[in-house]
């Protein structure tokens, strides 16, 4: 078993993919695939106005093969403050710690995985769970957001909530200015949209679309009839929102049936404890109830609510309950035994810690967790699992490649059990071979490279393939006006067999010109080496794609012919792997394939953290050449869905076939597999992936 850190977890734990691994537990949860245990609260006197307070939740999320156990153990105080009644926890453990522990165990058999404290997760998992609602029931274009509450729980919903919408404004309003000041001043960098101090609640709320309560008071924080039509609302305790709000919300989703926690009070009377009397009030009637008639989050995710219908409705989400299956969503599959973790170089085993309490509490400003946070944890699948090593290759450094980088940069191959190390290799024909010689099992190339090397008896394949049009511009001297003028010139392209051989010589016969007869195809290696052809004077002209083209332009070279407007289908680069490999590896493929959809739609949807992937690898910091880059791939060429086109393969197929009869014979269908996006498209996981 491990034992991990706040730091150890907030290291494998991005927040992008907490999301993620949530929605796909609250989608189990909502088609009868996973439980969560009802959370257990006792109250037992201590000092005057204070109690120990021990809390339990659990969830089990079979399809992870993991079950998650959370304790809370922590003295708590209530008080007035602002005209309403807070709550706090007292960090009274040794070293001004609190206390909160999360454990994990393998349902396959029954040993426990690993032990943390409930530290980083704890904000997460509630701000996660507004996300998500929000994702479904915030209008698309909401641009403002009131944040109410300056606290740790404040700054993930700041987070959060500007990752599910592209937000350009938030103001930010807690009781106390001294504390909202400086949450503004700490987190206004945190995020792109501006973060900006309100002085009342209802300069807060005033033009916001989005109204998000993030605070410790157990009173409404304002009164619904100030609410616009169109707003979104959220909350992490039912009673931060009056019963008005409630009324008015059409849908009002909650986050489970069973309204509040088991509650057993020791000594004194149940009602005289605040969290009893005030904290779980049903949101219409005001009464005690047990159980919520209301639509559930993971309904709302698994398509059985519509959610937002109409965008001048005012919606809601009531974080009423915390559900203990999202302590065991992080994890992710896994086998058993003490080593998962530590290929990772995170953790340490039991055997070698010496064992304190007061080692798994977390100090005063360190994030505290909530339920859903554990959920992260065990749905992530390179959480405790060894992962497995790939070599995957590219061969150009334009934006062609640019979900292969993302997915790297974000992590998305670590966090689906993947150790993927990037090897560039000019030319896609290079890496044909070096996969034929089993160096190399996956790759990002072309078609007509899969296709020549298979005509020679190789069994490539292609799983997925986003690039559905040719990127490739012929960049030429200045003194070249026109595509006839080539004849008699050099041409650089990468290597015969690639994109660059394909794409040139289909252009050159629909000009009426012949490859290697009016033109010579020049082999230069790799996009740099062709651009430094062209400066250098080797060649007279080149085929070059985003962002090189943009530099060769800045050189004085002309743009002679753009095949992305030529109207050619064309399949290409895209991810590629032999079908022995993919039969002997299904489940790794299977992983693969996912990172790489998740990897394009943080390509499309995360415009900011895409451009610095994009300056990185092709060492471009132009911005206009970057912009123009990012526009042409991630928003006009790359779809949601990366299906290989069966056209474009096609149009490949046929100039093939004109050299090789053996071409003549084959179909598109020889050289593609979509068994693994199909699966993911069919489960909702794609969809689900872009708030569709």
């Amino acid at each position: 078993m491990l034992i991990l850190s706040n730091e150890d977890i907030e290291k494998i734990l991005p927040v992008g993919t907490c999301l993620e691994v949530l929605e796909e537990a609250y989608r189990d949860l909502g088609n009868g695939m996973a439980a969560t245990v009802p959370r257990y609260d006792v109250f037992s006197p201590t000092n005057p106005n204070e109690f120990y307070e021990y809390k339990t939740m659990s969830g089990v999320l079979p399809n992870r093969h993991i079950a998650a156990l959370r304790l809370n153990s922590s003295i708590v105080k209530w008080y007035e403050k602002a005209g309403g009644v807070r709550k706090d926890k007292l960090p009274v453990a040794g070293g001004d710690r609190f206390v909160g522990l999360v454990m994990l165990f393998s349902t396959e058999t029954g040993e426990p995985l690993a032990i943390f404290p409930d530290g980083y997760v704890q904000k997460l998992r509630v701000a996660g769970a507004g996300a998500i609602a929000a994702r479904y029931l915030a209008r698309k274009d909401s641009k403002v957001m009131a944040l109410l509450g300056s606290g740790w729980q404040a700054s993930a919903h700041l987070v959060t909530l500007c990752m599910v919408r592209d937000l350009k404004k938030v103001k930010v309003y807690s009781p106390t200015p001294e504390t909202r000041r400086r949450f503004v001043k700490e987190m206004g960098g945190a995020v792109s949209a501006e973060v900006a101090e309100a002085g009342s609640v209802e300069e807060a709320i005033e033009g916001a679309d989005i109204i998000t309560a993030a605070t410790n008071s157990i009173s409404a924080l304002f009164r619904g009839e100030l609410l616009q039509p169109g707003v979104h609302v959220s909350c992490v305790k039912p009673c931060e929102l009056d019963a008005i709000t409630y009324k008015r919300s059409d849908p009002l989703i909650i986050h489970w049936h069973e309204a509040k926690p088991f509650q057993i009070a020791i000594g004194v009377d149940r009602q005289s404890i605040p969290d009893v009397s005030d904290g779980w009030q049903h949101p219409i009637t005001r009464e005690d109830a047990a159980v919520w008639n209301f639509p559930t989050l993971s309904q709302l995710v698994n398509g059985q609510h519509p959610g937002r219908v109409k965008d001048d409705a005012i919606t809601c989400f009531c974080n009423n309950v915390g559900l203990g299956l999202q302590f065991a969503a992080v994890r992710g599959k896994s086998g058993t035994g003490n080593s998962h973790g530590m290929v990772l170089g995170i953790g340490s085993p039991l055997s070698k810690i010496r064992f304190r309490v007061r080692s798994f509490g977390y100090r005063v400003g360190s994030m505290k967790i909530n339920i859903s946070a554990i959920l992260f944890l065990v749905a992530w699948p390179g959480l405790l699992v060894a992962q497995t090593k790939l070599k995957v290759a590219y061969p150009t450094t334009i934006g062609a490649m640019s979900v292969l980088w993302v997915t790297k940069e974000a992590r998305l191959f670590e966090k689906n059990g993947l150790d993927v190390e990037l090897i560039y290799i000019a030319g896609s024909s290079t890496i044909a071979q070096a996969m034929l010689a089993k160096e190399i099992p996956i790759s990002e190339i072309a078609i007509p490279a899969v296709i020549q090397a298979d005509l020679g008896g190789a069994d490539m394949v292609m799983l997925a393939g986003p690039n559905h049009k040719p990127g490739q511009k012929i960049m030429a001297k200045p003194e070249i006006k026109t595509v006839e003028a080539l004849k008699g010139k050099r041409v650089g392209i990468s290597r015969f067999g690639t994109s660059d051989d394909f794409l040139l010589r289909y252009a050159l016969t629909q000009w009426n010109l012949r490859a290697d007869r009016d033109v010579a195809m020049i082999q230069l290696g790799g996009a740099p080496e062709i651009l430094a052809g062209l400066s250098s004077g080797t060649v007279d002209a080149g085929l070059l794609s985003s962002p090189l083209h943009l530099r060769a332009a800045k050189l004085g070279f002309s743009l002679l012919a753009d095949l992305s407007n030529s109207g050619i289908d064309y399949q290409g680069a895209g991810v590629v792997t032999t079908r022995s490999f993919m039969r002997e590896n299904p489940d790794t493929i299977r992983r693969y394939v996912r990172a790489y959809v998740e990897g394009l739609q943080r390509l499309k949807t995360d415009k900011t953290f895409s451009l610095k992937v994009l300056a990185k690898y092709t060492r471009i910091k132009e911005p206009e050449t970057l912009e123009e880059t990012y526009q042409h791939y991630a928003i006009r060429v790359m779809p949601k869905i990366p299906y290989p086109t069966t056209k474009g393969i096609q149009t490949v197929l046929d100039e093939i076939g004109s050299r090789n009869l053996k071409a003549k014979s084959l179909t598109p269908a020889n050289f593609i597999d979509v068994t693994y996006l199909k699966e993911l498209e069919q489960s909702g996981f794609i969809k689900n992936l872009y708030g569709e």
